[in-house]
């Protein structure tokens, strides 16, 4: 169930405010989690769109993922990653660009490697439990032309600024099709589609305060049509799907405190999706699955040294995931309170800056259903490092994989290990 609590509320919220560039890595080896809802850089474009324009001309690569569906725990976070697995390369791969169009509008456009599965709750629930799903092409042996994938397409977005205010949308398509059409007695169609997208404002107030809100929605929808029996030649659908959607509210406040900032913020998301066995018979199968999940919290921006960030935050957060079907009941909640944690980014030198974070949460679960009632309290700890290179216009993060630190030197040379779990290459003019 902690995959659909995480999908907003994640372990590790250690904000900052600082404006300067930054990347989804750099984010992620200072504890990543809400830092995307916290720190104002172009990492966090795609989920507070109206920032886009305070990014202009950038072009930024990202690559690993070290966590590709989400962190070690199983959490999916928002971000350029959120919720995906890499479908066309061995690992992660991402990169977008931010093209200035005067003073007061920046055009974006992001593509990746990632895909969704779509009506992950529901679907995923009916492909592992119900008999007549397993082992049949397209689902679990498919791998991404299963019926629950939809392959990155591309992000647009597009953000203007009116005197105080920032505008700003974003539009990203994902989808995948597989088809088998000859010999027609065993023709298949499958595949995914999703669309989300989000609106965004900003309001630039007296000196370096500021807000930002963000509106967010998804739609998906999944075919899965084959022919029955070997005798025929017609298509059939076995599983229909409900609609998938999703809607999501998302807010932060800035505010500039003696040189420091605290940093507010505030994120709803609720959705459903649901699936049945298309036959027409009283004992036909048929579940439905909703979520609903809300984060809250507050970050403070402490800098007693010039490039030199504290940055400690505090939190709660809810989660629930509801699957109803016929004789079937199943509902997960996780609370999450309090969660806290620091994280810190510290120029060494000119060129070489070194970070890291370190998150705790106290989690208190309820895995409910009809024969069963379990409950837990658990406390989950995480910890990220990482470092960044800055040569002129040009800047390199690193998330550090963990072996870097047990594995000592020979983490460098040995091919068994890696330096890096993530990196990101950066460039602004």
């Amino acid at each position: 169930m902690r995959r659909t609590l995480t999908c907003l509320v994640v372990l590790a919220l250690l904000g900052t405010a600082t404006e300067a560039f930054a990347t989804d890595t750099r984010i992620q080896s200072m504890g990543g989690g809400h830092k995307y809802y916290t720190v104002l850089d172009e990492a966090a474009v795609l989920l507070f769109p109206s920032t886009l324009v305070l990014f202009p001309n950038v072009v930024v690569v990202e690559g690993g993922f070290g966590w590709p569906a989400g962190d070690e725990l199983g959490n999916a976070e928002p971000g350029i990653q959120g919720g995906t697995t890499a479908s066309n390369t061995p690992y992660n791969a991402a990169g977008g660009i931010h093209l200035g169009l005067g003073e007061n509008a920046v055009l974006g456009v992001y593509g990746s490697s990632l895909s969704r599965n779509v009506s992950w709750n529901s679907l995923s629930w009916a492909l592992a439990n119900w008999s007549d799903t397993k082992d049949m092409p397209g689902d679990q042996i498919d791998g991404d032309t299963s019926i629950r994938n939809a392959d990155h397409k591309g992000t647009v977005l597009y953000a203007h600024r009116l005197g105080k205010t920032r505008l700003g949308a974003a539009l990203s398509v994902w989808g995948d099709s597989y088809k088998v059409e000859s010999p027609a007695t065993q023709a298949v169609e499958r595949g995914g589609l999703w669309v989300e997208g989000r609106i965004g404002a900003g309001f630039d107030f007296g000196g370096r305060n500021s807000a930002d809100l963000a509106l967010g929605f998804h739609y998906g929808a999944f075919t899965d049509d084959m022919v029955p029996t070997a005798n025929t030649t017609a298509l059939s659908t076995r599983l229909k799907g409900d609609a998938s959607w999703g809607l999501a509210l998302d807010a932060r406040t800035m505010i500039e405190a003696a040189g420091n900032f605290v940093v507010p913020y505030l994120a709803l998301d609720f959705g459903g999706d649901g699936v049945k066995w298309n036959e027409q018979t009283k004992d036909a199968p048929s579940i439905s699955g909703s979520t609903f999940a809300l984060a809250a919290g507050v970050d403070f921006l402490i800098t007693p040294l010039e490039n030199f960030h504290i940055v400690p935050g505090l939190g709660l957060g809810y989660g629930m995931n509801v699957i109803k079907g016929d004789e079937i009941e199943k509902n997960d909640n996780d609370l999450m309170i309090p969660y806290y944690g620091v994280g810190l980014d510290a120029r060494v030198v000119k060129w070489l800056a070194l970070r890291f974070g370190f998150s705790q949460a106290v989690v208190f679960s309820k895995r409910e259903t009809i024969t069963r009632d379990i409950r837990t309290h658990d406390v989950v700890t995480r910890f990220r490092t990482g470092f960044g290179l800055e040569f002129g216009n040009v800047s390199m993060d690193f998330l550090l994989d963990p072996t870097f630190w047990t594995g000592g030197p020979s983490a460098l040379f040995d091919s068994g290990d890696n330096l890096a779990a993530q990196f990101a290459l950066k460039a602004i003019w």
